[in-house]
């Protein structure tokens, strides 16, 4: 998708992002998944099912 000031379609929308370049940003989502990961571990007992986090959200 370049830069047009039409509106994409579905499938422009779909198509999966390149991926992100930057180091910085790469080592933070690594670290940042790494603890949620390390945090159901220690607790699974505060673990959420997928259906009750989105009907929370409104979306289901």
């Amino acid at each position: 998708m370049g830069k047009s000031t039409q509106t994409p379609t579905v499938s422009e929308l779909a198509e999966p992002a390149p991926p992100q370049g930057d180091p910085d940003y790469l080592v933070w989502t690594e670290r940042k998944i790494r603890a949620s990961l390390e945090a159901d571990k220690a607790a699974p007992e505060r673990r959420k099912a997928l259906d009750d986090v989105m009907k929370e959200r409104g979306a289901r």
